[in-house]
């Protein structure tokens, strides 16, 4: 496919457009950086309610399991290509659970899955078309011996996104970037 977009003068790119999002790339360039210090585990969660209605294949492509269809090939994708971009590191999945979606036993409702990473870190999934009461959650989290990042994450990546920064200045502690802010309410602000 390069080739050919080469001979032809066009370009190609990834279809994952979230890591050409300016705050994905400052969460990459942040754990880069090393103010976070060597990533030590990822957490990736991706709900929402995408079905809303949708009982098979003719309703929606995403139900077909002849194209690989189910919730980790539309959501997962993206988390497993959050974790290797945001930490340059090679997922290997250590064990995965799926959920079967009601009508088409073949296809995932939702999946949770933990990975080694090349690092020597650690990773895990979790992801659900069927979070009605969650929708639109998407969050990353990368924890290091210095310090974790949290980020929005998936398809919801907007002009709006922030992410959070805590560096231990002794222990490690683990609070959300919700719970420092109601601590601090201009916390993010200082960054």
């Amino acid at each position: 496919m390069q080739r050919e977009s080469e001979d032809a003068g066009r370009v190609l790119i990834e279809a994952f457009h979230t890591i050409y999002h300016p705050a994905t790339i400052r969460a990459r360039d942040i754990v880069r950086s090393g103010v976070i210090g060597a990533v030590a585990d990822v957490q990736v969660v991706h709900l929402g309610d995408f079905l809303r209605g949708r009982t098979s294949k003719d309703d929606d492509v995403r139900l077909d399991v002849t194209l690989g269809g189910g919730c980790l090939m539309d959501l997962g994708c993206y988390d497993i290509q959050a974790i290797r971009f945001l930490t340059d590191t090679e997922p290997r999945c250590l064990s995965a659970t799926a959920e079967p979606f009601v009508d088409d036993a073949l296809v995932d409702d939702a999946m949770q899955a933990s990975f080694s990473l090349s690092n020597g870190g650690t990773a895990s999934l979790s992801c659900s078309w069927k979070a009605a009461d969650k929708s639109g959650l998407t969050q990353i989290r990368i924890t290091g011996d210095k310090g974790w990042l949290e980020c929005g994450w998936g398809g919801y990546v907007s002009a709006s996104s922030s992410l959070c920064v805590c560096v231990f200045s002794r222990k490690p502690q683990r609070r959300s970037c919700a719970e420092r802010r109601q601590r601090d309410p201009h916390a993010d602000r200082r960054r």
